[in-house]
């Protein structure tokens, strides 16, 4: 898609290995197109107004972040549970209070 020059929404992750993402942007920045992940966090409207009320200092200064997300799948089979397809604890769903973290504070973790 890219290099038919199309915008890109890829599910996370954008790639199984960190080596092979900066392939992707070179081709992005060349064919000019966007390319991103679909976080939920980061189109969400709830996660735009906590963006917003921590950038305001609605809440006062922030000191410390503790998050976790989880679900109950046992199911071998659900890709959620296959590594090879991007699956597992922190490639599937670890990765959203990381990501939460960053788009709501603007900061690294």
């Amino acid at each position: 898609a890219i290099e038919a020059g199309k915008h890109v929404l890829v599910e996370k992750p954008l790639a199984l290995d960190a080596k092979d993402i900066p392939p992707l942007i070179k081709l992005r920045d060349e064919k000019k197109v966007l390319v991103c992940e679909a976080f939920m966090v980061t189109y969400h409207p709830q996660w735009i107004k906590v963006r917003d009320l921590i950038a305001a200092g609605a809440i006062g200064r922030l000191r410390h972040v503790q998050g976790a997300f989880s679900y109950y799948n046992v199911d071998p089979k659900n890709m959620r549970n296959q590594l090879d397809l991007g699956g597992g604890a922190l490639p599937d769903i670890g990765v959203y209070p990381t990501v939460s973290t960053r788009f709501s504070t603007g900061r690294e973790p």
